[in-house]
């Protein structure tokens, strides 16, 4: 990954931060450096349908020098699925996925004295949010077991965005550090929080029925003991220009940057390209894996 500084461009405000990321009906749209006191989204839609529109998950990209692992649990409304991928530095990765119409699952709105939680016979991922930034992430699976603290002092980033035909999504990101243990392929890592981030991505919303979504990210320790890391996304937010999840974090500081444009062969194991429109950002990155899912329950499918 390479990254291009000196770059001359115009500082972007934050909004202010809200009680709740829905008033009176209508959502709370903006980019914040705080986590809305209540960040449900659920009331703005009724009918029999609406369940089955609303989409929430939870994200989790584990860095260490010897291996990175993502973790996730998802609830598609009429599908709930997890897994965890374990990509060893060197070594072949390796995946564990489950997923079912009604397996137990949940994910937390709110991230505050609040669990999320995957059952399954194959994969159990279970989440205990004490806060915002405080949480513990267990996940236990056919030859992988995860015990991991993650906190940090580096700000969030929340966005309430508007999308096509009248849906709205909200998300949280934030980068931590992780401190715990990892055991797969008959070793076990010790992560320590000098070494380890975190970069949590909480989301939820009524999205599109065709969705176009492109997100890179990525973190490392800084001298402080926070966290270097950067995320960039191009999705169908209107506005493109200012309702984005595009910033920067140097420790104990959020900065928010300019949107982000993504260059994707058609073969996406080829290098990717990533610039933001106003050049203070350049990046290339060589893929080494990838992961999709093709999944269709009667006339409900999820492609990606």
């Amino acid at each position: 990954v390479c990254a291009q500084r000196g770059a001359a461009r115009r500082p972007r405000m934050f909004s202010d931060v809200p009680d709740s990321v829905v008033r009176g009906g209508t959502p709370n749209f903006g980019v914040f450096n705080g986590v809305p006191g209540d960040v449900d989204l659920r009331g703005l839609r009724r009918g029999l349908l609406a369940p089955l529109r609303f989409k929430k998950w939870h994200h989790f990209l584990i860095q260490s020098p010897e291996v990175a692992l993502t973790v996730a649990i998802v609830d598609l409304g009429f599908l709930r699925s997890a897994w965890v991928r374990v990509i060893p530095r060197p070594g072949d990765s390796f995946e564990v996925e489950a997923r079912g119409a009604f397996t137990p699952c949940q994910v937390a709105a709110n991230l505050r004295a609040s669990e999320s939680f995957f059952r399954h016979r194959r994969l159990d991922i279970r989440i205990t949010h004490r806060d915002d930034a405080d949480h513990h992430l267990q996940v236990a699976a056919a030859g992988i077991d995860l015990d991991l603290h993650l906190a940090g002092s580096s700000p969030p980033l929340a966005v309430v965005l508007p999308l096509p035909g009248d849906c709205v999504l909200y998300s949280q990101k934030r980068p931590l550090t992780g401190s715990g243990t990892v055991r797969f392929g008959g070793q076990e890592i010790t992560l320590e929080p000098s070494a380890c981030t975190v970069l949590l991505d909480a989301h939820q919303g009524y999205y599109p029925h065709r969705t176009d979504w492109r997100w890179a990210t990525a973190a490392q320790p800084d001298a402080s003991g926070g966290c270097l890391a950067f995320n960039l996304t191009a999705n169908q937010a209107l506005d493109p220009e200012n309702h984005h999840e595009c910033a920067l974090w140097v420790g104990d500081r959020v900065e928010r940057l300019a949107a982000a444009t993504f260059r994707v062969p058609e073969d996406p194991l080829q290098a990717w390209t990533v610039a933001s429109v106003d050049g203070a950002v350049a990046l290339r990155f060589e893929p080494i894996g990838l992961r999709q899912d093709n999944t269709r329950i009667g006339p409900l499918k999820s492609w990606y």
